[in-house]
């Protein structure tokens, strides 16, 4: 029989099996942890804990965890941070760039500046094609400018899609 411990988010508790891994358990239970990477790499699961102990997922000195990589070992409690609300801003393509044969940097201007968390994605759609979402990357040269979004495209094999987004992507088409 496995042990039951009791983890406390937010000062609302709940029981789970130790051993089990933090992030695993709070999708099961309906616990809003937001996620990506599931590696410990995007940082987009990190909670913080605030009593108790997990194996995995540390950083020595930080009382960040990766909910992904860590697993519950002890009572716990940990405080997730509340994420920002989406937001549906009309964009503008500023500029696009060949990265590779199947890859183009399209830098995205909006409107406003757009302050977003390691993890989080922005869901685009171009005029003929379904929105999909992308991870905006920091740009290859230079800062960041609080305007433009920067992200890695890579273009479909078919020879239909790649005429289509070659006019899609030229600078000045308008994005949703």
């Amino acid at each position: 029989m496995k042990k039951i411990c009791k983890v406390t988010v937010n000062d609302e508790p709940f029981l789970a099996n130790c051993g089990d891994l933090l992030l695993d358990w709070a999708l099961m239970n309906g616990v809003d942890l937001p996620h990506d990477c599931r590696a410990g790499i995007c940082g987009a699961c990190k909670v913080r804990l605030v009593d108790g102990t997990v194996f995995g997922g540390q950083t020595r000195g930080d009382d960040m965890i990766h909910a992904c990589q860590a697993r519950i070992v002890s009572d716990l409690e940990i405080a997730i941070e509340a994420a920002p609300e989406p937001t549906t801003l009309p964009a503008r393509v500023a500029q696009t760039v060949q990265l590779a044969p199947d890859v183009v940097g399209v830098d995205v201007e909006v409107p406003k500046s757009l302050e977003f968390l390691p993890g989080q994605y922005c869901k685009l759609q171009f005029q003929g094609f379904p929105a999909r979402p992308y991870s905006p990357t920091y740009p290859l040269e230079g800062r960041p400018h609080d305007r433009v979004l920067h992200f890695h495209v890579r273009r479909s094999p078919t020879a239909w899609c790649r005429r289509r987004s070659a006019a899609i992507f030229a600078p000045g088409t308008v994005s949703s």
